[in-house]
């Protein structure tokens, strides 16, 4: 068994080094510093676990963990990193769990977990991100926990898929994720006009449970998740969703007739 050595400097700005057994995990938790250079790690192919945690990192470079194809827990927790570039372990494909909770990081790319098929954990809470899109995730079939603080903006590239064919761990979010792109689509819609409803009123209760009322051409829903669930699932345009009433007004009377035209056809 080798030795790898990794060198940075410290908060009292002096040159840190330490060396380590090259096995399946590498831990540099509380040794103070603010940079980290990861080159060495470019031979450890082998590594299983590498944490990071509770330094005072600003900045790090991943680059060297793209031959790391069999890593698998990857913390960088507890630091004061402002931003940080993932692409480098898109190649690690073995991936189950990521943790970048309590830093500075104001934006996010997840593309490169698209291949990770195997995250099941990822933690991106106690960060200054406003918005990040989940999309990159859809094909991560065994995530289960996915942490996010509840003002970020949740957003999705392209069509936005049924609960049911998302992991677990996105189920939580979901109606955040449908209320985001709903909300897009708000802004630029037409005034609000009357129409009856009764080619709507006889199409949906086609089916055997719906989860609104219906009283002057406002539907009221039970809870936000229903109404977004449901909605989404119809795909009817021409409505305007109010989340702070749990009601959908009729906003347009042309795309309305059209959509339902071609719900009951």
């Amino acid at each position: 068994m080798g030795q790898i050595t990794l060198k940075g400097i410290n908060t009292q700005g002096i040159e840190w080094e330490k060396s380590y057994d090259v096995n399946h995990t590498i831990s540099v938790q509380q040794e103070g510093l603010i940079s980290l250079d990861l080159t060495p790690l470019k031979d450890c192919t082998s590594l299983k676990h590498l944490d990071l945690s509770s330094n005072d990192l600003r900045s790090i470079d991943l680059s060297p963990l793209s031959s790391c194809i069999d890593l698998e827990d990857l913390y960088i927790y507890n630091n004061h990193l402002y931003e940080i570039d993932l692409s480098p372990i898109k190649t690690c494909i073995n991936l189950r769990k990521i943790n970048l909770y309590n830093n500075h990081i104001s934006t996010v790319d997840l593309e490169p977990l698209k291949e990770c098929t195997h995250l099941q954990r990822l933690n991106l809470y106690a960060n200054s991100l406003s918005e990040v899109d989940l999309s990159p995730l859809v094909n991560c079939k065994e995530l289960t926990d996915l942490i996010i603080a509840s003002p970020v903006t949740l957003l999705w590239t392209g069509m936005i898929p049924s609960k049911e064919n998302l992991a677990v761990g996105l189920h939580s979010y979901y109606a955040r994720i449908r209320a985001s792109a709903s909300a897009h689509d708000k802004a630029v819609s037409l005034s609000p006009v009357t129409i009856k409803l009764t080619k709507f009123r006889n199409a949906v209760m086609q089916s055997d449970e719906i989860p609104f009322s219906i009283a002057r051409n406002v539907l009221s829903f039970s809870s936000d998740e229903e109404l977004i669930e449901w909605l989404w699932t119809l795909n009817l345009t021409g409505l305007k969703v109010d989340y702070s009433t749990s009601s959908i007004q009729i906003n347009d009377k042309e795309l309305l007739v059209e959509s339902l035209n071609r719900l009951i056809q």
